[in-house]
């Protein structure tokens, strides 16, 4: 590409942007409901932070070493191992945190082992279909043909995760937030120190070692898991061993009354993203589907970054909440905080991009700042939109969850589609990005505000507006660089 003019950014505008946020910030958390998310932020953060970095230098050393194609087929395998955890799972996680955390005595003793028993039963599922069919699930998946034992390699991981799944889910609904966030990290270790054999075996030709790059994260992750749970093995131990059935109709509908609405939207939120990326290697290749990936790995890391240090916190504490008072002042207190976080990560990325891509792959990936502008404007939207759903799982609105799920990937396929056919399919599907989360914040709002007749604090929507003024002053200043 030709070379582009890079606008600079006004300092002193910028700066008075980030006082006013630091102003807001300092007010948020110097309230008393900030308190213990603030301490659960702290308690995740770093070890988030950690995971955040050592994922980064696997991706660093699978560019470097095996080049964009490799990245390409690497977030191809990782996408189809969300899917089959899903699956596996599912996707019960939030089901399982949700009814351990509101139910005692004899409901919470079933539920508990019911949900281990639907857990086990899923995963022997899933892993028996990845074992039996790679050849006709390699027709839904677009891997090449030197890479499709690698699809049943992911049969181990899969098993593995799903047991790692459930124990941090136990840890999430018992409180144990340090614990849970230090299981994390093992995981993201396994990648960084597997990534370059696992690189040049697949700069040779045997992408199948990409597969094993998953299978020994997965490893180190259960093996983590397990440690921290068994710290707390009598706390555990008298949840298994009270009162009442191992199998409890009763405690699978409910599990089921969340995790199926979720498991349809997480498989179609799979697909959807398996198809977009389909088309992108289709139409432009696997070096712009890496550039794309790369992009899409960068957004994806951090807003993981900032919601994984909320999550174990907010959902539970949703849950537990009797009043809507109660109710106002957590959702407002945790999406001040989040927007204030993720507009300065974003602002930061927006104005370092083609830069960031190169420290975190290679010179080759630069390209892919033209994606990332789009999927960053999407980032904060996600955030925003992602605190006001949590609410609809509190309260058991799986209908409605549902709903803005169908409606937000309905968009993005539809979006990139569409976008696709003014600028090229990678870049389409980044623009589709930032419409799904848009449209899926302004229906989670309507929903908070009209369907449960929650008035957020002024002071959440002033944090939401100056993020979002920083955000695309942000953007405008770096729109052209590459």
């Amino acid at each position: 590409m030709g070379a582009t003019t890079t606008p600079v950014a006004n300092p002193r505008l910028l700066a008075d942007r980030f006082g006013r946020i630091g102003a807001v910030g300092h007010r948020v958390f110097s309230t008393s409901k900030a308190s213990p998310l603030a301490r659960a932020m702290t308690a995740t953060g770093a070890a988030a932070l950690a995971s955040a970095a050592l994922n980064s230098l696997a991706a660093k050393i699978l560019a470097i070493t095996a080049g964009p194609g490799a990245i390409a087929l690497y977030a191809t395998l990782q996408q189809t191992r969300q899917a089959a955890l899903l699956t596996a799972t599912a996707n019960g996680q939030t089901a399982l945190v949700q009814g351990a955390s509101a139910l005692e005595g004899r409901e919470h003793t079933e539920f508990v082992r019911t949900a281990a028993c639907i857990f086990a039963g899923f995963t022997c599922f899933t892993a028996l279909l990845l074992l039996a069919s790679p050849t006709w699930l390699s027709v839904l998946i677009p891997v090449p043909n030197g890479a499709r034992d690698a699809v049943r390699l992911l049969s181990i991981g899969v098993s593995l995760l799903s047991a790692f799944v459930f124990l941090t889910a136990l840890l999430a609904a018992a409180g144990k937030i340090p614990q849970l966030a230090s299981s994390q990290i093992a995981g993201s270790a396994g990648l960084a120190a597997a990534a370059w054999p696992a690189a040049s075996l697949a700069a040779g030709g045997r992408l199948y070692a990409l597969a094993h790059l998953l299978n020994v994260s997965a490893a180190l992750s259960v093996v983590s898991g397990g440690f921290a749970v068994h710290r707390f093995r009598t706390t555990f131990a008298e949840w298994f061993r009270g009162p009442g059935s191992w199998w409890s109709s009763r405690a699978a509908g409910r599990f089921f009354s969340t995790s199926g609405a979720m498991l349809a939207s997480g498989l179609l939120s799979s697909a959807v993203l398996l198809a977009v990326r389909a088309r992108i290697i289709e139409s432009q290749g696997t070096v712009t589907t890496g550039q794309f990936d790369a992009a899409w790995a960068i957004s994806m890391s951090h807003v993981t970054l900032v919601l994984g240090s909320m999550q174990s916190y907010y959902l539970p504490a949703l849950a537990k909440a009797r009043l809507d008072s109660d109710r106002v002042q957590q959702i407002s207190t945790t999406l001040t905080a989040a927007v204030l976080i993720t507009a300065s990560v974003i602002a930061v990325l927006s104005l370092t991009k083609p830069w960031v891509l190169t420290m975190f792959y290679s010179g080759s990936f630069r390209a892919g700042s033209r994606f990332l502008r789009w999927t960053l404007v999407g980032d904060y939207c996600k955030v925003a939109s992602w605190t006001l759903s949590i609410p609809m799982l509190a309260r058991g609105d799986i209908r409605t969850f549902f709903a803005a799920d169908i409606l937000a990937y309905g968009a993005f396929f539809v979006g990139s589609a569409w976008f696709s056919k003014w600028a090229g399919a990678a870049e389409g599907a980044a623009m589709g990005f930032a419409a799904m989360y848009a449209m899926h914040f302004l229906f989670c709002s309507a929903v908070v505000r009209f369907g449960y007749g929650l008035t957020l604090h002024g002071r959440a929507w002033k944090a939401l507006a100056a993020g979002f003024a920083v955000i695309s002053l942000a953007a405008i200043c770096s729109w052209n660089q590459n």
